[in-house]
């Protein structure tokens, strides 16, 4: 066989990844466009004013941790199942979703009542710049918005499971219906009462994305009762000692939007809402991108796994790595030299000035700087969770936290609000970097281990 006879199989497999990729970045480009909307909306009725800077500490922790715990489903979760649906059959895959849906049912009960007691407590040492009546606002909003914690939650587990059975139009479009809901509910409320509008938004949204996606899931024979004692022992097992240091990793990792704000309180008012506002375009435009790279590379990196694919692997990582590079240096440069005009596009208008778009604008191109080394350390972390490192990714996300407290303290004083973008960025290279390299220890030492059978 010719070398060119050899490398067909292998093109077209990359072939069958790039167009999931592309099929879950088109579907993505929608949901976030509704998501930028919804900033954009938010931003033209309340500007930069306190009460959607007090909106932004009060929903702060539940959808941190609607986020964490639905994104590490997808992340730790979903590549067990499909390991276990690869090697033992789909009955076992189903008896594990039962058992492992009634483990997360408890976990987020058990986060719901920690919540409760700490975050109200923890609320003003955040909001350090805040007036006590803003400080007092943002703990009202957060005891309003923390019911939505558990329904979200449940609703992205459905979710995370479309997707990683390639259901992806499903998977991806029904967040859509948040940010719908959300911008439903503020044009269609009398001015005032927008504001009530926002927060009775949001909960509407996730419990609407509740219903809808169960009903996808039960049409996709994929929903199940939760039962603990359904799986055998050692499938839970595995699947939680996927999970649970993925689910420890996105929290930390999550807790950069955390540092961001904390850093940005003390800087005067709208600090936290501009931040907030670059930060939502910015994970926009590489959000849409990384989650279309991490939905597909799961179950196509999974099927190349349990096909005996493993020779390919260092094939495939440089293909994905050249990629993710490739289309993070790219959406970065487009994305810095349009930012006035796609941030005074997205948000100028009513309370949002031109002042507020040249501030907004700086933090963004900052921000997507970032873009080369967020893709990238995605590309490689779904890697390693399929091959059953997550202990790698917590590692990695912990790495990122340190970088980005120590840059913050040291550039905040030199370069105020400028620096919490610049010292997100420098996390996501340290995250990369530290992955690239764990992923290549697991590689040689599969390859090692297959060499020595």
């Amino acid at each position: 066989m010719t070398d060119v006879q050899s490398a067909r199989p292998v093109l077209a497999a990359h072939s069958r990844f790039l167009s999931s990729a592309l099929l879950v970045a088109g579907l993505s480009m929608v949901t976030g466009a509704l998501a930028v909307a919804r900033e954009g909306v938010t931003a033209r009725y309340f500007g930069r004013g306190d009460e959607i800077e007090a909106f932004v500490i009060g929903a702060l922790v539940p959808m941190f941790l609607i986020n964490a715990f639905g994104n590490s489903i997808g992340a730790g979760f979903v590549p067990t199942l499909l390991r276990v649906e690869h090697d033992q059959g789909q009955r076992a895959a189903s008896d594990l979703i039962s058992s492992f849906m009634a483990v997360l049912i408890g976990l987020v009960a058990i986060a719901t009542a920690i919540a409760a007691v700490a975050v109200p407590l923890a609320i003003p040492r955040v909001a350090t710049g805040f007036a006590p009546a803003k400080v007092e606002l943002a703990q009202r909003l957060f005891f309003t918005l923390l019911p939505v914690f558990p329904i979200g939650a449940i609703g992205r587990f459905w979710l995370a499971l479309l997707n990683g059975y390639e259901r992806f139009a499903a998977g991806v479009l029904a967040p859509a219906i948040v940010p719908a809901t959300v911008i439903a509910f503020i044009v269609a409320a009398p001015p005032d009462a927008r504001f009530d509008a926002l927060v009775w938004g949001v909960a509407c949204g996730f419990v609407l994305q509740f219903l809808l996606a169960l009903q996808l899931a039960r049409r996709a024979g994929i929903a199940r009762w939760p039962r603990l004692r359904v799986a055998s022992p050692n499938q839970l097992s595995v699947a939680s000692s996927q999970y649970f240091p993925q689910l420890a990793g996105i929290f930390t990792l999550m807790l950069l939007e955390v540092v961001e704000s904390a850093f940005a309180a003390p800087l005067g008012p709208g600090a936290v809402a501009g931040v907030n506002y670059a930060s939502k375009l910015a994970v926009f435009v590489l959000g849409f991108a990384g989650s279309a790279l991490a939905t597909a590379v799961v179950p196509y990196y999974a099927r190349l796994r349990s096909e005996g694919g493993g020779a390919s692997a260092p094939t495939f990582l440089r293909f994905g790595e050249v990629t993710a590079l490739g289309v993070g240096a790219a959406m970065g440069a487009t994305v810095a030299i349009c930012a006035v005009p796609i941030v005074a596009f997205v948000f100028q208008g009513g309370r949002f000035d031109s002042g507020d778009t040249a501030f907004v604008a700086r933090l963004v191109t900052i921000f997507v700087l970032a873009a080369p080394a967020y893709l990238v350390g995605v590309f490689y972390g779904r890697l390693l969770l399929v091959e059953g490192r997550s202990r790698s990714l917590l590692a990695g996300a912990a790495l990122s936290i340190v970088c980005a407290v120590l840059c913050n303290l040291a550039l905040v004083p030199l370069l105020g609000a400028h620096a919490i973008p610049m010292a997100t960025a420098l996390a996501y290279v340290a995250s990369a970097l530290w992955l690239r390299v764990r992923l290549g220890a697991c590689l040689r030492e599969r390859h090692n281990l297959r060499k020595s059978t």
